[in-house]
């Protein structure tokens, strides 16, 4: 632990370097870096007292009075340990593109930081057909394009616009947790022109003679008219339905499984610095291999919350792609029993003749319960 607070602190105050001033005059001529460093030195002593989040707004508040490029290492390291992993990819990349005088090893930790922040999050590289639109990432605003660096966003569905000169394109992404993916928008796209009419048949070409209906048959229907799926709007939207919930319980597993694998790890890594330190590894955290007898260690108390959250959310994610799942199932059999059964479509086949004078009727049942799911069709003549 001594190794790793004393490599942290050598970074902090490697940070330093943008508050230096020359002279007093210089300070009193602008206040801005005096209060600049004052919310400096109040982050590296938060986190050096593992307060992270405390640590975080006070660099935010040094950054927002000096943007220096060297600040955003130290605001990276803070909300990466405070559970703002997307905000901190997107700091450790700007470090890494702004801050050339960097040295190599603040450049190693950067380079870290940022595949651990990218763990837990998703990487969206976004184009988009013109230069200088405004690219807004749910509502608050990410920069102009082309942007500098990916999107990084955490675990969900985000909406992304980007609009010039009046016009708008957007996009809707679901990002899942160490996720990489492409997205385009075209905001000088113009609608396709309407094409023309067809030409009017000449007067003396002879019209098609008309069919009276009755001697329409049913053969003619089968070829020519609608399909079934066309026909039958409630299938199609039983069918989309059904479609919808198993690819949400699809998302949701994956990203329940991403979040495990997370919390898999945050474990691991506390184990290894717990032995690092000699201590002994049984009940950090209160993890479920015993009693928490360094639960009062302030080193391990960010950890063993990040690591709780992890599976919390986890957990939540598993419980979300259940229900999806089994509302898909329930949809798609509905749906099939709607489609097969024609008493469910207003009688408009006959039924068998010797039930031909009763009415038919069934209805499915949906079944959930602990460990099991399913349907059962109940029908009566």
């Amino acid at each position: 632990m001594k190794a790793l607070r004393s490599s942290l602190l050598s970074l902090a105050l490697a940070a330093l370097s943008p508050f230096a001033v020359p002279s007093q005059a210089l300070a009193q001529e602008d206040p801005t870096i005096e209060a600049a460093r004052e919310r400096f030195k109040e982050g590296v002593s938060y986190f050096d007292n593992k307060e992270f989040e405390r640590a975080r707004l006070a660099f935010v508040q040094a950054y927002a009075l000096k943007p220096h490029p060297a600040l955003l290492l130290n605001l990276a390291q803070s909300e990466l340990r405070s559970g703002h992993e997307a905000e901190a990819a997107t700091h450790f990349a700007r470090y890494l593109r702004e801050h050339a005088e960097a040295t190599e090893e603040q450049r190693q930790a950067a380079r870290e930081g940022l595949d651990s922040a990218k763990q837990a999050v998703g990487v969206v590289t976004l184009t988009v057909d013109q230069a200088g639109a405004e690219i807004l990432v749910d509502g608050t605003s990410a920069g102009r394009s082309p942007l500098d660096d990916p999107l990084y966003l955490s675990p969900g569905e985000h909406t992304i616009v980007a609009q010039k000169g009046g016009e708008t394109a957007r996009t809707t992404v679901m990002v899942l947790a160490g996720s990489s993916t492409n997205e385009t928008l075209n905001v000088g796209a113009k609608p396709a022109a309407p094409t023309a009419t067809a030409a009017a048949a000449p007067k003396d070409t002879p019209e098609e003679e008309e069919v009276p209906e009755s001697y329409q048959t049913d053969t003619d229907d089968v070829a020519s008219g609608p399909s079934w799926e066309v026909s039958t709007p409630v299938a199609i939207i039983g069918a989309g339905l059904s479609a919808a919930a198993l690819g949400t319980g699809v998302v949701f597993a994956v990203s329940s499984g991403n979040y495990y694998d997370s919390a898999d790890q945050i474990a691991s890594d506390i184990e290894d610095q717990a032995e690092k330190e000699g201590l002994d590894t049984h009940g950090i955290c209160n993890l479920p291999w015993g009693e928490p007898p360094y639960q009062s260690d302030p080193g391990f108390k960010g950890a063993c919350k990040k690591y709780q959250d992890r599976v919390d959310t986890a957990d939540k994610y598993k419980t979300y792609a259940t229900i999806g799942f089994v509302a898909g199932g329930v949809l798609a059999a509905g749906t099939l029993v709607y489609v097969l059964v024609p008493a469910f479509q207003g009688g408009s086949a006959s039924l068998p003749s010797e039930h031909a004078e009763g009415d038919f009727k069934a209805r499915l049942i949906p079944i959930v319960g602990p460990g099991h799911q399913g349907l059962v069709l109940q029908g009566s003549f």
